[in-house]
């Protein structure tokens, strides 16, 4: 990578140059990126990049491909392309933790895990990519209106209490799913996504103004601010109708 960098920037730069390889001959599919793994010290590579070429990945990419989307397995893969038709892999397994395995504290304080000791929990080959598009949709209006509640603070039009938005953004997804849930609801359709994120944050406004002694920071890496949210979305009232009631996946 380093090499083709350079090659980019002035290709005259390897035209006198000597390179020291190893080839390994194989027919076992496994083995070349156990070598990786296993020789991965000298010039370190992130251990996402380094998994970036299981066949879990490749697959991933392939199918959000068929949908109109672009999977990034390493950093800024497709950075040419339009950013909400982009879906990088750290922020999906991100996703997955906090709304599939309902780790949303994890999510941030232990993501270095996802490609690494987590990552067959993670990223399941059982996956479906249509649910996987969906949380990750969620993910992107999450990021919305996250931005749009910086500007307004920058403006000096926003409220304080919105900057959850930076520390929270798993917790809302967590309580999407919650609710979702709860309420058999289907994330399929973009209007129930909001109407969902809209009662989240609802759920987080009210959480915030209960705990104003607590550093954001603090909050949203502690465990009990999960279990505080379970109870919460728990005995919040049904979702206003019109909805679409079906399966919640």
């Amino acid at each position: 990578n380093a090499l083709f960098e350079a090659y980019k920037k002035n290709n005259d730069i390897l035209e006198d140059i000597l390179i020291l390889i190893r080839i390994y001959e194989t027919k076992n599919e496994a083995l070349p990126q156990e070598i990786a793994i296993a020789t991965n010290s000298q010039t370190r590579i992130s251990q996402r990049d380094l998994m970036s070429n299981t066949e879990v990945q490749i697959k991933l990419e392939k199918s959000f491909s068929n949908l109109g989307y672009f999977y990034e397995r390493k950093r800024f893969q497709h950075e040419e392309q339009k950013p909400n038709s982009r879906i990088d892999a750290l922020k999906l397994g991100q996703a997955i933790v906090a709304f599939d395995l309902r780790e949303p504290e994890k999510a941030r304080t232990d993501s270095d895990k996802i490609f690494s000791s987590r990552y067959q929990e993670v990223f399941s080959k059982d996956h479906n990519v249509s649910y996987l598009l969906n949380i990750f949709l969620i993910i992107q209006l999450i990021d919305q209106r996250r931005e749009e509640a910086r500007k307004a603070r920058k403006k000096g039009t926003g409220n304080d209490i919105d900057s959850f938005w930076s520390y929270g953004q798993f917790h809302i997804l967590y309580l999407v799913k919650l609710l979702s849930e709860k309420n058999d609801i289907s994330i399929t359709d973009n209007k129930n996504r909001e109407r969902l994120l809209n009662d989240a944050v609802e759920i987080m406004r009210s959480f915030i103004l209960s705990k104003k002694t607590s550093s954001f920071y603090t909050l949203f890496r502690s465990a009990k601010t999960k279990e505080e949210l379970y109870e919460r979305a728990l005995h919040k009232g049904q979702l206003p109708l019109p909805l679409e009631i079906t399966q919640s996946g």
